[in-house]
């Protein structure tokens, strides 16, 4: 790892403290939790603009914890970005293209940057802070925490799948900023398999190394989606 590589991890290894629990569900409607949230616009600039709306959701504990328990959870509703390209669709997928940092937090910190960043209390601050009535935050997402991109040589078949570079598809930046619009759905109509879609695309263990997968036996359903039905 060269010392640019180091510096990507060592900051993501940072902010995945901020969420405090980023991969917990949420507990439903559980009287022992207090919750927050905010939607944001995700725009890409660039030769196959596009944008869609997303909401963040924070869970934080109203009790005194136990010690094994956790403060809180959250959890990032939506689906993939579809960037409609010559050569077919390219999806932003709903995890970042490195491993160590989730898109609520990297989104979270990048609209709320003043508020330190480690630990559900500042996080939980930030998510009512940005849910807020009056609040109208916009920011760059740095290009370290961009997500995933990925397209599909057969759009009928989700172990075709491949990861695309930003500079493949002409991406120059990407924006967010807070809203009140409805989240973005539909994904259903661009991948017609996603709804049966169960596991990961190939099984893990069916491929030549499997501590060394390919893409399609790390990508699961809710990589493009945490809307559609279980």
């Amino acid at each position: 790892m060269n010392e640019q590589d180091g510096g990507k991890f060592a900051r993501r290894a940072i902010l995945s403290l901020f969420a405090g629990g980023t991969a917990a569900a949420l507990g439903g409607c559980n009287p022992s939790y207090a919750r927050r949230s905010y939607r944001y616009r995700l725009t890409v600039e660039g030769d196959y603009p596009g944008s869609a709306v997303y909401e963040i959701l924070a869970e934080h504990t109203r009790f005194v914890l136990l010690s094994e328990e956790r403060p809180g959870g959250s959890l990032l509703k939506g689906e993939a970005l579809t960037l409609e390209t010559p050569t077919g669709p390219v999806f932003l997928l709903l995890r970042p293209a490195e491993d160590g940092e989730s898109l609520i937090s990297a989104v979270t910190h990048a609209l709320a940057p003043d508020i330190p960043t480690g630990g559900h209390k500042n996080f939980w601050k930030a998510v009512g802070r940005l849910g807020g009535w009056f609040c109208s935050a916009k920011a760059d997402l740095p290009r370290i925490d961009w997500p995933m991109m990925v397209r599909f040589h057969d759009v009928n078949d989700p172990k075709s799948v491949e990861q695309v570079a930003p500079q493949a598809v002409g991406i120059n930046r990407i924006f967010l900023e807070t809203t009140a619009n409805d989240i973005t759905t539909g994904i259903e109509h661009k991948l017609a398999w996603l709804p049966r879609q169960t596991g990961s695309f190939v099984k893990r263990l069916s491929v030549p190394d499997p501590t060394n997968p390919p893409i399609a036996a790390i990508l699961t359903r809710r990589d493009f989606s945490t809307l559609l039905p279980d």
